[in-house]
């Protein structure tokens, strides 16, 4: 009896062992997919392919990144969500899909809070920025104008419901200012916009307008972060613009399925973050998009998702907006 109970268990365990998820030690064993919910050629989708070159390398495996374009990265928030657990899909997301969009609508077809946090990315700094031609050569310049003549600001943004027009219209409410908001489908057409002297002024992140900024098209007023840059030593940071409390950026990161294996997620964090600080990588989207690298364990982007996403549903309410679900 025993005899074959014995042998009944030892057959269990293998076919335990056979049916167990992968784990770190033979992970990835094949190719991993890595969503993006933005169009090929993008800024996120820039930033991915190049840390995807570091990330692959590191984790000898190659990643097939996936684009999954939608209004509020809505489309590829349920893709990823409704993938297997196995560290075999992963994407990256931004503030809009992990922090702003469960107060922007009323019914969104998934919660943020579900999926696996596995590293942060990077942060997009925001600038205030107008056309060099105008007379504003601070932002104080501007702010006394807006007071004096509401009726003739205008702001440009990529759209409604991003870090942009959220940020706009933080900066609106801290400073008591009426700023007729002015949509564009993209951070691009803005920034033309502005060059065009089409809109007074654009909130937009550093990314878009350097070019134009270097050509002294565009005059950027003031980082909308805690610290001055590198890349623009001599433009003040919004608090030094005399603009206290003021908190806002465009920041994305890297989560997964709930569910996944825990040494799975803390091996990819790593390759991640070697890949942040990798020389290549930094040459590339540091000098040419201004990208600030998350350094974050998943335990901290967790958390500063989180808290992004509590500081800005309190924003958010406060302001009024409300986004339909497409």
């Amino acid at each position: 009896m025993l005899k074959h109970l014995g042998k009944y268990l030892a057959g269990l365990a293998m076919i335990a062992m056979t049916a167990a998820p992968a784990t770190a030690a033979d992970w990835p064993e094949r190719p991993i997919t890595w969503i993006v919910p933005y169009s090929a050629g993008g800024g996120i989708d820039f930033v991915v392919r190049q840390l995807n070159k570091e990330v692959s390398s590191k984790l000898g495996q190659s990643i097939v990144v996936e684009n999954k374009p939608s209004a509020g990265t809505i489309v590829g928030a349920q893709a990823l969500l409704n993938d297997k657990p196995d560290g075999y899909t992963v994407g990256t997301f931004d503030a809009t899909a992990l922090a702003y969009n469960p107060a922007l609508y009323e019914r969104l077809p998934y919660d943020p809070k579900n999926f696996t946090y596995i590293a942060g990315m990077g942060v997009f700094p925001l600038v205030i920025a107008v056309n060099a031609a105008s007379p504003y050569k601070t932002l104080a310049d501007l702010i006394k104008d807006a007071r004096e003549r509401p009726e003739l600001v205008t702001c440009a943004t990529p759209g409604v419901g991003t870090p942009h027009a959220l940020a706009l219209d933080l900066f609106s409410r801290l400073t008591n200012l009426k700023i007729t908001h002015v949509p564009y489908k993209g951070g691009a057409p803005a920034a033309q916009a502005l060059v065009a002297s089409q809109v007074t002024m654009d909130v937009t992140d550093i990314a878009t307008v350097l070019a134009f900024q270097k050509s002294n098209q565009v005059r950027i007023l003031a980082i909308i972060m805690p610290k001055r840059i590198d890349i623009l030593p001599d433009v003040p940071t919004i608090e030094e613009a005399g603009v206290k409390g003021m908190s806002a950026n465009a920041w994305t990161g890297i989560v997964g399925p709930p569910g996944m294996p825990q040494d799975v997620v803390v091996k990819l964090n790593k390759a991640i973050n070697e890949g942040l600080v990798a020389s290549a990588f930094q040459a590339q989207v540091h000098d040419n998009l201004a990208l600030q690298a998350m350094l974050m364990s998943p335990a901290e982007f967790q958390r500063y998702a989180t808290e992004e996403r509590e500081f800005w549903s309190k924003q958010i309410k406060e302001s009024g907006i409300t986004l339909q679900a497409p």
